[in-house]
């Protein structure tokens, strides 16, 4: 999840895992209560998973969980409230797949807002191979990367302009299935 970092004006952090995940859960269901008090802890679950919108792999699973939190959608329903829901960073999913090490795949990525930052997230299969993810502009310059040797590459930047982005997945070492998540502008 990306969060605002502490401490600072404009600045993100992004981190995986339930210490981010439970403010954002632990809110929703505090304001799901104060539209509707009489829910009971089932309903609570029940609406909190069938509001989100899945992601990673189909259906839950150990990266993604039930999916994107959809806070305001979770609490619409809790009170029977009609509305729109509010504006969200663009999203798009890939899912690929590098041969053998030294294999590269690239993706153009467009910014067309620079009203948030933009979050990429690169999950393997293969516990023991090592990809890397990197971001260019379009000159060609790196904005950001991430060279783990964990199964998990996580990129964050504030895009200074509307741009055309290179996004790059390399095997440093092995070959297998990735997913690679995109959030921004």
């Amino acid at each position: 999840m990306t969060a605002a970092q502490a401490n600072s004006y404009n600045d993100y952090v992004t981190y995986s895992g339930t210490s981010m995940a439970t403010p954002f859960i632990a809110g929703t269901i505090a304001l799901m209560l104060e539209s509707n008090p009489s829910l009971s802890p089932e309903e609570i679950k029940n609406n909190v998973l069938e509001s989100s919108e899945d992601w990673g792999k189909e259906s839950k699973d150990i990266d993604y969980g039930a999916g994107r939190l959809q806070a305001y959608k979770a609490i619409m329903n809790a009170g029977n409230q009609r509305g729109n829901l509010p504006a969200t960073p663009n999203h798009t999913q890939i899912n690929g797949r590098l041969q053998s090490t030294r294999d590269r795949d690239l993706y153009q990525y467009r910014v067309e807002s620079l009203d948030y930052p933009v979050s990429l997230t690169l999950i393997l299969d293969n516990e023991t191979s090592d990809f890397d993810l990197y971001v260019y502009d379009s000159n060609g310059y790196l904005v950001d990367y991430s060279y783990t040797t964990e199964r998990q590459e996580n990129v964050s930047f504030v895009p200074k302009s509307i741009d055309d982005y290179v996004v790059e997945i390399y095997s440093y070492r092995g070959k297998g299935a990735y997913y690679l998540d995109i959030s921004g502008g």
